[in-house]
């Protein structure tokens, strides 16, 4: 294990259904190889809590609420934080302040440059650079590429980063979430969607604050 110093992963999303849990169950797991690791799970929903649940010590971390937290915290070396979904102004703002880089899963389908906007303009009020915001594009397919690549020249328009590493679409991550484990358990799909994610997860160890980890 490697003792490095604190990182906190955020996670948000304008609605459900875009990724922000599996991100965050997988990101956490990544991260818990750099030491222990709690995942905070802020959204109504719970979803994060109830796959650790379904799970239990299969996965290498620990879920808790945001009331637990303030107890776990001490214990725990980094904290990945599933927020509360359609976060707006001061909600963006406090998650983009408390997090060292802070993720917005998106599926190009379901993706409105209009809700990327209004989160970029949140942020630029305390950081014109949007120098710790970051997109990931979730559930992608050969057959979405080109409207990926075309969403990606869009974003990044507006000023924000975007992680190079997309996040491919297989059943296997339905069968993690259903299983309470981690899709690199879930057969060979699962094992290139886990491949994906450790991908995304080096990128975002690059785009975090030096120093932290």
């Amino acid at each position: 294990m490697c003792h490095n110093e604190l990182m906190v992963i955020s996670l948000t999303s304008k609605k459900g259904g875009c990724g922000k849990t599996t991100s965050a169950i997988h990101l956490s797991a990544l991260l818990a190889r750099h030491g222990k690791t709690l995942l905070i799970d802020m959204d109504d929903a719970k979803h994060s809590i109830s796959w650790k649940a379904r799970g239990g010590e299969q996965l290498p971390f620990t879920v808790t609420d945001y009331g637990g937290s303030l107890r776990l915290a001490r214990s725990h070396e980094h904290f990945v934080i599933d927020q509360k979904g359609g976060l707006t102004g001061d909600g963006i703002i406090d998650a983009y302040n408390d997090a060292d880089v802070l993720v917005v899963p998106a599926i190009v389908e379901m993706m409105t440059l209009e809700s990327m906007l209004q989160t970029a303009d949140a942020i630029k009020t305390v950081d014109p650079t949007l120098a710790k915001l970051r997109a990931l594009f979730v559930q992608t397919t050969p057959h979405n590429k080109r409207l990926v690549e075309e969403a990606r020249r869009e974003i990044e328009e507006l000023g924000v980063k975007t992680i190079r590493q997309t996040v491919r679409h297989t059943e296997d991550f339905k069968h993690a979430v259903n299983s309470g484990k981690l899709a690199s358990n879930m057969g060979k799909y699962g094992r290139l969607g886990w491949y994906d994610y450790e991908r995304v997860f080096d990128e975002l160890r690059l785009a975090a604050p030096a120093g932290a980890l």
